[in-house]
């Protein structure tokens, strides 16, 4: 929409963080992900004892089943720094560095 604000900058929607949960960044079709605060929802399901990896797993399939398939795409980080990935698009690119001076595992998150 003109003038909109990205979802990326909304807290909740597109970035969220919480110290009892972890954190959690989107991407895609902003205006789904500001609908359902896609970002809050996947750091919720953290703080319910769900894995990072189950989390974002979650929020994809809740994004999923409301606008369809290739509408975004969320990475999750729980509070002890373990991660999640979960896409409905082709692919997502990602590189994640575990440790000090490691080459990047890199991910394509794919569903």
């Amino acid at each position: 929409m003109h003038g909109r604000i990205g979802d990326s900058a909304i807290i909740g929607s597109g970035i969220y963080a919480d110290n009892k949960s972890g954190a959690a960044c989107a991407t895609g079709y902003g205006e789904y992900i500001m609908r359902l605060c896609l970002c809050k929802y996947g750091c919720d399901q953290m703080q319910s004892k769900n894995s990072a990896r189950i989390s974002s797993k979650k929020s994809i399939d809740m994004l999923t089943k409301r606008f369809g398939k290739n509408t975004g795409g969320i990475i999750t980080v729980d509070h002890k720094g373990r991660f999640g990935i979960a896409c409905n698009t082709r692919s997502m690119p990602t590189a994640i560095i575990t440790k000090k001076n490691q080459k990047p595992i890199i991910t394509f998150g794919s569903d």
